[in-house]
């Protein structure tokens, strides 16, 4: 890594960016203008911006793996950008012992390995909890397009509006922005494109509120619990239940032994280990396979589902795959 002025560049971050950004575990990435937000692709330089905190960050692909990324600030998270991007992609000293250990687990099982080798460059990135915690949320029987859609709208009606380089972005919006004055109607919810979701995202701000706390409060004081605790605690908010409270553990509270699980990696993990089981049964099948890093390698399970029945997010990885490698 080295600091070129305001740019960071990466030189083996080995992050395929369109696999990554666009495979459904972050939903603010993408191509934005002076307009905002216009979808989960890159621009027509292949550059792609995210809005992460309370920033916005541009990252630009050099070719053979190599990355020159800067930011609307110096500082994301109160970290300076160089170690809030490492963070972000589990890119610290830490994680070369996951990365080892998911190439083992790929030569291992060699369904697992199609999925690790098609998806190669695909990091799993952290989110802030409250921000995951809605996201998920919204995101039950829901498609990657028209989450990424209703976030962005949520954003611009609650969120504070920014601007950089032409650009403009909303962040997502603190709690006491979507409960001052007063929690809005699942009404106003509705017309952002939550559609039923906007109940238990209602019901969710009400509890914490009629709970005397806040998220980041309450959602720090997990972070210690053991994972079983965690689940306990997060699926006692309403429209919180097994499978949007292990994506809250595995995006937001590193939870890697986390599996979420939808109707794609249960059709997906049965037609490729001839099974027939119950979605907790999926669970405890992926907990006894791949142990720790269970909920890593659903990610990357889910992943590739998406690239086999998605042609346009097919043709970013494959595109962003070749870049790397060049």
């Amino acid at each position: 890594m080295m600091s070129t002025g305001d740019a960071i560049e990466f030189e083996a971050l080995r992050c395929n960016l369109a696999a990554t950004l666009a495979c459904g575990q972050s939903f603010r990435w993408g191509c934005y203008t002076a307009s905002g937000f216009q979808g989960a692709f890159p621009d027509e330089e292949g550059r792609w911006y995210g809005v992460v905190a309370d920033a916005m960050i541009e990252i630009a692909p050099l070719g053979g793996g190599r990355l020159r990324i800067t930011a609307s600030q110096p500082e994301i998270g109160g970290r300076p950008l160089a170690s809030f991007v490492r963070w972000l992609f589990r890119a610290e000293e830490a994680d070369l012992a996951t990365e080892a250990e998911l190439e083992r687990l790929a030569r291992q099982d060699p369904v697992f390995g199609e999925a690790y080798r098609t998806m190669w460059g695909l990091r799993l990135m952290r989110m802030p909890p409250f921000e995951c915690m809605v996201t998920f949320i919204l995101s039950q029987n829901n498609h990657v397009v028209r989450i990424a859609r209703t976030i962005e709208a949520i954003a611009r009606r609650f969120g504070r509006e920014g601007g950089w380089r032409g650009k403009r972005f909303h962040v997502f919006p603190r709690f006491t922005a979507l409960t001052t004055p007063s929690i809005p109607k699942e009404s106003v919810f509705r017309e952002l494109g939550t559609g039923f979701r906007a109940r238990y995202l209602t019901a969710t701000l009400h509890t914490f509120v009629e709970r005397g706390t806040t998220p980041e409060v309450f959602l720090a004081a997990l972070a210690s619990l053991d994972t079983s605790d965690v689940t306990a605690a997060l699926t006692s908010f309403p429209g919180i239940g097994p499978k949007v409270a292990h994506c809250i553990l595995l995006f937001a509270f590193d939870r890697l032994e986390a599996v979420p699980v939808d109707t794609h990696i249960l059709r997906m993990t049965r037609a490729a280990y001839g099974l027939d089981l119950a979605p907790h049964e999926i669970r405890t099948f992926y907990l006894e396979r791949f142990g720790a890093l269970a909920g890593f390698v659903q990610h990357y399970f889910f992943a590739y589902s998406r690239y086999r029945h998605n042609r346009r997010f097919r043709e970013l990885v494959d595109r962003e795959g070749a870049g790397i490698r060049s």
